[in-house]
């Protein structure tokens, strides 16, 4: 669809040698750019040029090669120019030039580039040589080299390699701004702190093209922290290698989680039919075709279910490590847990001999609580493990215990991911519906009246209860739902319901002062005037400082707590 024009005359005159050429410059100009290329050769002198400006807007990138990638935020355009110089002698040409690329976004952002300048060298270090750069508003971001081992053939023009060398591409260890990088991340997720990269790459050419090339780099950032949707963060440590055939290579290396707090979305939910079961908030019961699903929240409804596990057409190999000392901690539906454990990630295929990602290893909580029908249940023992199946179904064993009125009830939680078997427990030993009434009403079902009796046997069995709750990690009556949008609204990261040390009803809200400094203010819902701060410093994976200031009937002091796990 565009219009190419001559923009002047142009005579090419040839001879009288058969390698006596002429060209006056010629010129093709269009509305996205224009093309020139003249000058002249004879066996004694060479001086040619060509020049290339091009500016591709949006709709005519999405006409040549069509991609969401042009129309993604706001929009972007491309432009390249170019320019190739060859003089000298055709014995012993010269061949020089430069390019320049740039995504030019709609936005007012800076523009992301990458600049190459050539030239051909002779004698031992005969070939093409290129510098590269990475630009971000012409500022550069990342610089390399490549060579390219050979010479031009003076009488075909045709480039010779030169055999038994390979060619080469070399980043040597350099620190990496982040900010260009954030650009190409999904909303909400960004990167700041030190990153620095190296890389060295070589293929075989001519003869030996067929051999595969090698390649070796590094990623190094001793402090790295990761922002992440509903105001979750991470902060890590990276030093990761490349290695191996340019083909298959394998990244390796070790990822450290310092410290972080990961808060559980909470999934949009939706009206359901008045007949039948209560489905809201049923995420795990596989009977039921629930839209307020984890595989909805992953993969939209209108494109189907998700049958078999998916994954790249290609995948490196992987032997990564994913190490957390501790100090993660994990919170959101009435959960609030810290995490710990050790994890490896390798590459494995599936039944369809599609490469996919396999986890190894366990995560464990350090310490943690669960909010569940109004009652807090401390996170005696908490243990994940993941044997490596495609897609991962790590093994549970869980253990929650809250006193009730003076009864120790305990739930425990055991089997795989995919179809969790949870339990009901006392101390005394009571069967599941007494329990159920002492977790509605204080005590067993047989020191019940008639009307309270009639709202535990409504509840049906303890196990689906807890199955429908537990699965979605959701308190009763959406309770967890409005602690979130008040943490939101408020700019906080906890906002709980929980207890007294004489056993009111406490609103707790809770904030990071940093990533091992956290404030929280506990208010009682029943007694005027009694409320009490807490300040929790943790000193390391073991040791943790617990200063307290109370007010009422609440207690100061300060608590050094030491934990260990066997």
């Amino acid at each position: 669809g565009q219009v190419v024009r001559l923009q002047d005359a142009t005579v090419l005159t040839w001879g009288p040698g058969v390698w006596d050429i002429d060209l006056s410059p010629l010129v093709l100009a269009a509305e996205p750019g224009e093309v020139a290329v003249g000058g002249h050769a004879t066996p004694s002198d060479l001086d040619l040029a060509a020049r290339l400006a091009l500016h591709l807007p949006e709709d005519l990138l999405m006409t040549l090669f069509p991609s969401d990638f042009w129309t993604a935020d706001g929009g972007r355009d491309f432009s390249l120019a170019a320019n190739v110089d060859l003089q000298g002698t055709r014995a012993d040409p010269t061949l020089s030039g430069r390019v320049k690329a740039r995504l030019i976004p709609h936005r007012d952002d800076d523009d992301l580039g990458l600049d190459v300048k050539f030239a051909l060298a002779a004698g031992d270090s005969a070939g093409l040589q290129a510098e590269l750069a990475l630009v971000a508003a012409d500022s550069s971001l990342l610089v390399g080299s490549i060579e390219v081992p050979g010479r031009l053939d003076p009488q075909t023009g045709a480039w010779q390699f030169a055999e038994g060398r390979p060619a080469q591409v070399l980043i040597p260890e350099q620190a990496v701004g982040l900010a260009p990088v954030n650009r190409l991340l999904p909303p909400e997720v960004s990167l700041a702190g030190e990153l620095s990269l190296a890389m060295a790459a070589r293929l075989p050419l001519g003869e030996a093209a067929s051999e595969d090339g090698s390649v070796t780099g590094s990623i190094r950032a001793p402090h790295l922290a990761v922002s992440l949707p509903n105001r979750s963060r991470l902060d890590a440590e990276v030093d990761m290698r490349l290695d191996g055939t340019l083909n298959d290579p394998v990244i390796g290396g070790r990822i450290t989680i310092k410290s972080g707090f990961f808060r559980i979305p909470e999934l949009p939910r939706t009206l359901h039919p008045t007949e039948g079961a209560p489905l809201l908030w049923s995420l795990v019961d596989s009977t039921s075709a629930v839209p307020d699903s984890l595989l909805v929240f992953i993969r939209p409804e209108s494109q189907g279910p998700l049958t078999s596990p998916q994954g790249p057409a290609l995948l490196p190999d992987l032997d990564l490590e994913i190490l957390i000392p501790g100090n993660l901690r994990l919170h959101g539906y009435g959960l609030d847990m810290e995490l710990a454990g050790d994890l490896q990630v390798s590459r494995v295929f599936d039944p369809d001999s599609l490469p996919q990602p396999s986890i190894q290893g366990e995560v464990h909580a350090v310490q943690g609580s669960l909010q569940f029908m109004n009652h807090v249940f401390g996170i005696e023992r908490a243990e994940v493990n993941f044997g490596g199946a495609v897609p991962p179904d790590p093994v549970l064993d869980m253990q929650l215990e809250a006193d009730v009125s003076g009864i120790l009830v305990r739930i425990d939680v055991s089997g795989v991911a995919s179809n969790p078997v949870i339990g009901l427990s006392s101390e005394p030993d009571y069967e599941e519906q007494d329990i159920m009434a002492v977790l509605l009403f204080g005590q067993p079902l047989s020191e019940l009246d008639n009307d309270q009796r009639g709202g535990v046997e409504g509840q049906g069995s303890a196990g689906q209860e807890l199955r429908q709750n537990l699965a979605g990690l959701a308190m009763a009556f959406g309770t967890a739902g409005l602690q979130n949008s008040v943490s939101n609204t408020f700019g906080v990261d906890m906002v709980e319901m929980g207890s007294g040390s004489a056993g009111d009803n406490t609103l707790m809200v809770g904030k990071f002062i940093n990533p091992k400094l956290m404030l929280k203010y506990h208010h009682s819902l029943e007694k005027s005037g009694t409320y009490f701060l807490t300040m929790e410093y943790a000193l390391s994976r073991i040791f943790k400082i617990v200063t307290t200031y109370g007010q009422g009937e609440e207690d100061s002091g300060m608590e050094l707590k030491w934990t260990r796990r066997y």
